[in-house]
């Protein structure tokens, strides 16, 4: 008697989970606070500015060629689920800086919901940054920021890897659908203030 072996059954064909490769994008060039809130040292003041989408982002056009906000679909495309941002700056090891990450999904009047914020939660350590990471133009003076300290809104939560070890730190966090980020930047003048970074900049790319 021949015995037939079973065969396993197959729902269709065999599909292999895979995160997109994404490159790195310009966030922000790196220069003094960017003075977008109530004041140089100071974030967004929900109580007296307008965050609104037709204020701050207007329209895709507008926000692709703003500096310091990205159209996530615009430059990843729809698949990108999640965001990662490092930080840069000119300085000296151990100088700080202060950043805000909003958020916004489409709709004309709706305001920007805040990712995270610190006023000098973001140090300088003694990896440096060679070249500009995104244009290549020579850099005087430049280190990657390797300690991030903020205080986190978002509700799937912000995580930072590689704090505090002197490499490049990072912060992360699932977009949640959300399409443009904004990065404000604040206390960055140390021509002015000594133990701020003179300039600051951020780069992001997607998962």
């Amino acid at each position: 008697m021949v015995t037939q072996k079973s065969r396993p059954i197959h729902s269709g064909a065999v599909r292999f989970l895979a995160t997109p490769n994404y490159h790195w994008e310009q966030f922000l060039t790196s220069q003094a606070e960017t003075n977008l809130g109530a004041g140089s040292d100071s974030v967004w003041d929900y109580s007296a500015d307008d965050v609104s989408y037709e204020t701050i982002i207007k329209n895709p056009d507008h926000a692709f060629n703003t500096d310091g906000i990205i159209d996530i679909k615009s430059v990843f495309g729809i698949a990108a689920n999640g965001a990662q941002v490092a930080f840069y700056g000119t300085s000296t090891d151990g100088d700080t800086a202060g950043i805000e990450i909003l958020a916004w999904k489409e709709g004309k009047y709706m305001q920007a919901k805040p990712v995270c914020k610190t006023t000098a939660g973001i140090v300088l350590g003694t990896a440096v940054v060679q070249k500009e990471p995104i244009t290549g133009a020579s850099i005087t003076n430049g280190l990657w920021a390797d300690t991030i300290s903020v205080t986190d809104y978002w509700p799937t939560g912000v995580t930072i890897g590689d704090s505090g070890n002197n490499q490049v730190a990072t912060l992360h966090f699932d977009l949640m659908g959300y399409r443009y980020l904004q990065i404000n930047t604040v206390k960055v003048n140390g021509g002015v203030t000594a133990g701020e970074a003179d300039t600051f900049g951020a780069i992001v790319t997607a998962y």
